[in-house]
């Protein structure tokens, strides 16, 4: 049995494309690299392999799932959060403290002692990793990530704290 502690939210299923099973998803990796995508189906973590897969823009993929076969099929998995195995993903979005870059979604990001807002999602698409930030009144800004920048983090209460450029966000 597959437990929650054993996985990252890497993206989730946006729509069915075409009529042979596959479905447009935002996926965080290269689901090729990885043993399996994992998704909660009634409230049990259900793995299935990888029969096909394309990338459509920075991280759009076409993903056609073993066993899954038409449109209505593929249908089932709108919405769904798609997870991958904590041990599957590289060694080198694993930070020295055991996190991955991806539990950071869902933190608080601090600026110093000025809360920014909340790290909704992290784009790792290019060589500068950009972290999509909701404000408080619903803006999403785009904060660099660089090891260098971060002050801190603190699993237990969910904070990232950084210690930015001045001006960074000011960019978007």
């Amino acid at each position: 049995m597959i437990k929650a502690e054993a996985l990252v939210s890497i993206g989730n299923v946006i729509k069915p494309h075409g009529i042979r099973g596959e479905f447009s998803a935002e996926i965080d990796v290269d689901p090729a690299e990885l043993r399996c995508l994992i998704f909660d189906l009634d409230g049990i973590y259900v793995p299935f392999f990888v029969d096909t897969c394309r990338q459509r823009g920075s991280q759009a993929w076409l993903v056609k799932l073993d066993g899954i076969g038409d449109e209505k099929q593929a249908a089932a998995f709108i919405g769904k959060d798609i997870y991958a195995l904590r041990e599957d993903l590289s060694e080198d979005d694993e930070g020295e403290d055991g996190l991955y870059l991806y539990d950071l979604c869902g933190y608080k990001l601090y600026d110093g002692d000025v809360c920014l807002g909340e790290i909704e999602a992290i784009d790792d698409s290019t060589a500068n990793i950009l972290m999509h930030v909701t404000t408080d009144d619903g803006k999403t800004v785009f904060v660099p990530f660089a090891e260098e920048l971060v002050a801190g983090i603190d699993p237990e209460s969910h904070i990232l704290t950084m210690n930015l450029p001045q001006g960074i966000t000011d960019l978007n």
